[in-house]
């Protein structure tokens, strides 16, 4: 596995990104967004991001033989179809996180992300997106952790060991008497593949590689350090909960009367009982520390529709910025 993709909000989410990756070039959400939400969301209209470019024959239950349409299975384009995808609605808005897990795969992603200012907006509907998405982080020892990570040599560029092979398409640009530079069909994904895998064409330097964002060492590995499951993320709110109201174990009976946690928008209080009306700040501070901020849905929804700097063609905001640093906030 050289990279992977998390933080889904749901099973069913996470299987609708899947379907979707495989399938680029029927998924409704891989759109061209020429005619805005009406062509993205309901697939009626526009041609795919990524047309289908072979075909391949099967026979099918009834004895009949079947042609069905693909498209390259190359992982440069699965890449690309991945970041398609993080640009594109419902997906931009889910706070999904990318995990890399060898040099390569993190290689072509900065590949596209030096002349790409992919995600600061929805790709269809134009909403503003968090300044931090997508989160990315990086793992070179593997999903197992097995695998040792590329070390520092004499050499100028890093040897990737992709680069003794090529897809297809590399091979034919690589072989081609006169290059020609293709354009993409109309309503085409914008970005390429590159056309070799080794570090000096992607431009990935060691530099880069030491600069990239890992996961913290852990003196105890017992699972892997990318997991989350329910039970964390309970026990961290519960935490951050027992700091602000200063009380063991928290409950509706405990925190009844406590009534000195103020909103930090209209600066009322907050009935720490009733969770389902106020919302936790889920940025960090400068000491690492959870923010101990609360706020009422209402005002902090309130807040963001009124600082969003682009008109807004949606109902409920979903990510605005802070009040003291001006950090990208979701709710």
């Amino acid at each position: 596995m050289d990279v992977m993709v998390y933080n889904f909000p749901s099973r069913i989410a996470a299987l609708q990104f899947e379907w979707s990756w495989q399938s680029p070039h029927v998924s409704r959400h891989l759109r061209n967004a020429e005619h805005g939400e009406h062509a993205a969301y309901s697939g009626r209209s526009d041609a795919p991001l990524f047309p289908p470019d072979r075909k391949s024959t099967y026979v099918g239950r009834s004895g009949r033989q079947r042609t069905k349409a693909r498209v390259s299975g190359v992982p440069e384009q699965r890449i690309l179809v991945m970041r398609a995808l993080l640009a594109s609605e419902p997906f931009c808005f889910w706070n999904l996180k990318i995990a890399f897990f060898n040099e390569w795969a993190y290689g072509v992603w900065l590949y596209h992300e030096r002349d790409a200012d992919l995600y600061t907006h929805g790709r269809v509907t134009g909403r503003p997106l968090p300044a931090s998405y997508p989160e990315v982080v990086c793992d070179f020892s593997g999903v197992l952790g097995e695998t040792q990570p590329l070390a520092q040599g004499a050499d100028d560029w890093p040897p990737l060991p992709e680069s003794e092979t090529e897809s297809a398409w590399q091979k034919q640009k690589r072989t081609a008497v006169r290059p020609r530079k293709t354009t993409p069909p109309p309503g085409a994904w914008h970005e390429t593949m590159p056309l070799a895998r080794d570090a000096a064409t992607l431009g990935l330097s060691w530099d880069m590689l030491k600069d990239a964002r890992t996961l913290p060492p852990r003196k105890r590995k017992t699972r892997s350090p990318l997991h989350h499951d329910d039970d964390t993320c309970t026990d961290t709110e519960r935490a951050l909960v027992e700091r602000i109201t200063d009380t063991p174990y928290p409950h509706a009976a405990t925190i009844l009367h406590q009534s000195d946690h103020a909103c930090g928008v209209c600066s009322e209080p907050v009935q720490m009982h009733e969770p389902h009306t106020f919302s936790l700040c889920p940025s960090a501070q400068a000491d690492g520390t959870r923010c101990t901020s609360v706020f009422h849905l209402t005002c902090l929804a309130a807040h963001f529709r009124a600082s969003t700097p682009t008109p807004r063609t949606f109902c409920l905001p979903v990510a605005g910025s802070s009040f003291a640093e001006s950090s990208a906030v979701r709710i």
